[in-house]
């Protein structure tokens, strides 16, 4: 298993361009936490990482990750400053404080408001990932 999340974050930090070798080191860090925390396959890390064929039944994943990134505080409000600051790292800051400032604006549980933030920001006209 080692192996395999060695070769697979070192895969990931070569093909995808898009997210810093911080980011990715970060990401690959906190998923394999949330992965054996959840006893959920590790392909989730990719497909939330890229918004592929994700569906409302990965969120405690993704709320998760957020957690323990400090993204989501203790009362489940969103830290967007921290989102930002994560995100900043290899994309423009005011386009991310646009976005995430637009996006945690959502109704319902955490999950549910977790689905609609994705949701808003992956199609967001203005990102570029």
């Amino acid at each position: 298993m080692k192996l395999f999340l060695i070769l697979l974050g070192f895969l990931l930090s070569t093909c995808y361009a898009d997210y810093s070798k911080a980011q990715i080191k970060i990401i690959f860090d906190t998923a394999k936490v949330c992965i054996e925390e959840l006893n959920i396959p590790d392909d989730i890390v990719e497909r939330s990482m890229y918004n592929r064929d994700i569906t409302e039944k990965d969120m405690p994943f993704v709320v998760c990750m957020m957690k323990k990134m400090n993204m989501i505080d203790a009362q489940e409000n969103y830290l967007v400053s921290n989102m930002v600051d994560f995100m900043a790292m290899n994309y423009d800051r005011a386009v991310q404080q646009r976005i995430m400032s637009k996006c945690t604006k959502q109704e319902g549980t955490l999950l549910e408001r977790t689905w609609k933030l994705y949701q808003c920001y992956f199609t967001d006209k203005e990102l570029k990932l």
